[in-house]
């Protein structure tokens, strides 16, 4: 499935027991994930006990005490998966991973303003809010109003292992001049069994395995929500 997003970005969160002041540029380098050049050059937000947040090289680090972030904007995106391999497989085994997400985010342009409002409308019908929906609809221009966030959810059988949720708004992008669509969407895994006995493997493991798919059918989504706003009107 071709990825047709203007712009696209892809993370991996681990939910978990971390210690933020692990995480550097020097240390990524160490680790293998990076040059020392790249380290050298890292834009560094902050480094605390509490968390640690730095972009080095392809990397977007997120770390805090319970939860760890690492997002790619740019291909080739496997890498986001080998640096979380190479981190808590290697490295650091033995961290608690409870739960882990992985999520795609996109901004993708329809053509014009008035399909994207188009689109908003056909996703959030105005016909059941009655008089406040005959109030949006008439407003024009500037003032035009509808869906600002729309949320569609997937559980996993069995219950409890997880959901994948897709959040559909309209895009911020100035670029996009008015008809941009943005669109995320979540994957989110629970493991089963008791924090003292899972460490990383059996999260990295289920990560391993279902990365592929999960990306593929997260594009799908876009693509298909995408294919759908093209044949609407202008």
């Amino acid at each position: 499935m071709p990825d047709t997003a203007e712009i696209a970005s892809v993370s991996i969160v681990l939910i978990g027991q971390f210690n933020p002041t692990i995480f550097s540029p020097a240390w990524i380098e160490k680790v293998g994930l990076v040059s020392k050049e790249l380290a050298d050059t890292a834009e560094v937000s902050v480094i605390h006990p509490d968390i640690s947040a730095f972009v080095v090289g392809p990397y977007n680090f997120d770390v805090r005490r319970g939860r760890f972030s690492v997002e790619v904007k740019t291909e080739p995106i496997i890498e986001v998966l080998d640096c979380v391999l190479v981190i808590f497989a290697e490295y650091l085994p033995h961290i608690t991973v409870t739960q882990f997400g992985i999520n795609y985010t996109t901004h993708f342009a329809v053509g014009s303003a008035d399909r994207r409002i188009a689109l908003g409308r056909r996703m959030a019908p105005l016909e059941p809010w009655g008089d406040f929906g005959q109030d949006i609809d008439g407003l024009s221009g500037p003032l035009t109003s509808g869906m600002v966030e729309l949320t569609m959810v997937r559980t996993y059988d069995p219950p409890g292992t997880g959901e994948r949720r897709v959040r559909v708004e309209p895009s911020a992008k100035p670029d996009l001049e008015n008809a941009g669509v943005f669109i995320t969407v979540n994957d989110h895994r629970m493991l089963a069994g008791t924090a003292e006995d899972l460490g990383s493997e059996k999260a990295l493991e289920l990560l391993k395995g279902v990365f592929d798919e999960s990306l593929d059918t997260a594009r799908k989504i876009v693509e298909d929500v995408r294919l759908f706003a093209e044949g609407l009107p202008e």
